[in-house]
């Protein structure tokens, strides 16, 4: 008989995942969020493992692997800052490792090139979900004093910290939920293809975007998907990013760069 799924279930679901070496790096408080929310959805234990894995590499794992993660932290651990040139070098290296931004780095340049023009080079960064964007810091036309950097990988968050200070600048990456924890207050915030996946996780991007302490938001969708096809993806985020953005913000850019739709949200007053 197959065994149920209930509230000890997905605790020992939880446990069982973060003593995998695959997805013990994820922060704690994540992990057990989605297995609660997928483990419901199946009439067993073993269905319920499965999906619940499958849900994390859907979410993290997928964009980022432990050798990449070994490789940029080589990387990072030798390399020499001293010159601005080699610090470009290194990071469009490290960037290159991770999925996500291995696919910006045609486009970083011109993407922060069009969001200061717009927000003004920002004193203090918030980064959501930030993978290993911050290493694009040297695309910037002039580097924030502060980045804060928020991310459910340890591995990722680890990097950042480690960028920071080669670069002398505070250790502020954090692991973590951005869902569900406090964000601190910043210029400008980063929230890059994420709200697509807020269409089938617990949270109402409205009120998600609606919390973010920061005078500007820059949204970015996918226009293709990972494998790179395009199958329709830009009409329909055209057609739900009007559904996710709060009234009361102002969009006031909104352009494809590369393979993403980049919408900056103003608040009103």
């Amino acid at each position: 008989m197959a065994r149920a799924v209930d509230d000890a279930a997905v605790a020992e679901l939880t446990r069982g995942i973060l003593s995998s070496r695959k997805y013990s790096v994820l922060n704690a408080d994540f992990v057990h969020e989605t297995a609660a929310r997928e483990a419901f959805k199946h009439r067993s234990f073993a269905e319920a493992d499965k999906a619940v894995r499958a849900r994390l590499h859907q979410l993290c794992a997928s964009y980022v692997d432990e050798r990449s993660l070994a490789k940029a932290q080589k990387l990072v651990g030798e390399a020499d800052f001293a010159s601005t040139e080699a610090a470009a070098e290194v990071c469009s290296d490290v960037l290159s490792l991770h999925i996500s931004s291995r696919e910006r780095l045609t486009s970083y340049r011109t993407f922060y090139t069009e969001v200061c023009a717009v927000t003004g080079v920002p004193d203090a960064l918030l980064d959501i979900a930030c993978g290993l964007n911050p290493f694009s810091l040297p695309y910037m036309p002039v580097r924030p004093r502060v980045v804060y950097a928020v991310d459910v990988h340890a591995g990722c968050v680890s990097l950042c910290n480690a960028l920071f200070r080669k670069l002398g600048m505070q250790e502020t990456a954090v692991c973590g939920d951005a869902l569900t924890r406090p964000l601190p207050r910043a210029d400008v915030a980063l929230v890059q293809k994420l709200l697509p996946l807020l269409e089938h996780e617990r949270a109402d991007a409205a009120s998600f975007l609606r919390g973010i302490p920061a005078e500007h938001i820059v949204c970015t969708y996918p226009t293709a998907s990972l494998s790179g096809r395009a199958k329709g993806m830009k009409a329909h985020y055209e057609e739900l990013c009007k559904k996710q953005f709060p009234g009361e913000m102002n969009v006031v850019y909104q352009n494809e760069i590369g393979r993403e739709l980049v919408y900056i949200l103003k608040r009103e007053g």
